[in-house]
């Protein structure tokens, strides 16, 4: 997953003409984290995640169900215990 975003940012930089110095500069980190988040090696969190679709406008990631089957979840209801 890290790989395939890593991929994504570096693709949005390149089609916007972005070096690694002025993407860093234009969120306000350092060079050496955006180095970090292209490398592939990165653990993304959610919250960078959001960054970077907000700064670009595009999605970072897409969530897939691939072949695990949707299944609405439905609440059990609760069972009082026994004394």
């Amino acid at each position: 997953m890290e790989v395939a975003i890593s991929n994504r940012i570096n693709d949005l930089m390149e089609q916007r003409g972005l070096s690694k110095l002025e993407f860093a500069q234009a969120l306000d980190k350092r060079p050496s984290e955006v180095t970090k988040w292209l490398s592939g090696q990165h653990n993304f969190t959610i919250r960078t995640i959001s960054l970077l679709s907000s700064f670009f406008g595009e999605s970072i990631i897409e969530v897939s169900h691939g072949s695990i089957p949707y299944e609405p979840y439905e609440p059990k209801p609760l069972v009082a215990a026994e004394p």
